[in-house]
């Protein structure tokens, strides 16, 4: 958008333009939709219907804008704009990106430590628990629901530990 811009200030025929950006362009999709838009706009058709046509690539706003900026004699100044526009937008999603990884990252952390814990330590304690109690003594009932969780995490842990992070990982 922005190099279009550049073309259309420079003075360069609309389809020059798009044809340039279309030779440019590495990204096979967008070239053949350059290509279309270029065709369309050869028949007669304004820009700003050709890129309706491509609604997957082009949206609303960025039509519309495009039809303003034909009708106003000012496509060049909507390009520049819609190309900020573009790149502000490009920026906050990779920033949510960015920002959604370190709490994703420490919840795997946690859950690993967890299942660890659960699966390994706890076992351990469980045989000097058993080895404390007197005849006919039981554990406290939040311990035994501890090591209850425990022993299925350990007897189905591969299982139980692969679905929990996958499940937290979606």
């Amino acid at each position: 958008t922005r190099q279009f811009s550049v073309m259309i200030d420079a003075g360069l025929p609309l389809v020059q333009c798009l044809d340039i950006l279309g030779e440019q362009q590495p990204n096979a999709f967008f070239k053949e939709v350059l290509g279309q838009v270029r065709q369309d706009v050869e028949e007669g058709s304004t820009l700003a219907a050709a890129l309706t046509k491509h609604p997957k690539v082009f949206d609303q706003l960025y039509t519309h804008m495009v039809e303003a900026g034909e009708t106003g004699g000012v496509l060049d100044i909507i390009l520049q704009r819609l190309a900020t526009l573009i790149e502000k937008v490009v920026k906050l999603k990779r920033n949510i990106v960015s920002a959604s990884i370190y709490p994703a990252a420490v919840v795997f952390v946690a859950i690993a430590a967890v299942a660890i814990i659960m699966i390994v330590v706890i076992p351990q304690f469980q045989q000097i628990f058993l080895g404390l109690l007197g005849p006919g003594e039981a554990l406290p009932l939040p311990t035994r629901i501890v090591m209850a969780i425990s022993s299925f995490l350990a007897g189905w842990g591969g299982v139980a530990t692969a679905v929990t992070l996958i499940a937290t990982a979606v």
